[in-house]
């Protein structure tokens, strides 16, 4: 029992860390988060899971055909790594991320879910911004 609790510990600190959000979503062209932890809720600007769940992944992109290129990337290479996205807040509000995703693929070889891990890159953007 102490071991399970000691392992969750440590699975609630990795999916809690306050600098990288971390979710799970559909693979179909809208997209639906099927999981995000706090970090990515504070990222997107929203209170909770359930509020995150009727929003389509698309939604959040600044431009959505950023979504659709993702999608194909990822049926392509299986996963993407350090790639920047726009997104926006619910309110419009812009900042950007640095993703890396992992697809699942169903026995037709279609995404069924994407597993990705995300990062506010906002700061480093503008302060390369302000120094040119």
């Amino acid at each position: 029992m102490q071991y399970l609790r000691r392992h969750e510990d440590q699975y609630r600190t990795l999916t809690e860390d306050p600098d990288v959000g971390i979710y799970r979503s559909t693979g179909d062209l809208r997209g639906r988060f099927v999981w995000g932890n706090t970090t990515l809720l504070n990222f997107l600007g929203y209170h909770s899971i359930s509020d995150l769940r009727e929003v389509p992944v698309i939604d959040v992109f600044n431009e959505p055909d950023a979504r659709l290129e993702l999608l194909e990337e990822l049926r392509k290479n299986r996963f993407v790594k350090n790639r920047v996205l726009h997104l926006k807040k619910p309110d419009g509000t812009p900042f950007s991320v640095n993703v890396t995703a992992l697809a699942e693929f169903d026995e037709n070889s279609n995404v069924v879910f994407i597993n990705r891990i995300v990062q506010d890159v906002s700061r480093i953007i503008a302060q390369h911004e302000s120094q040119k």
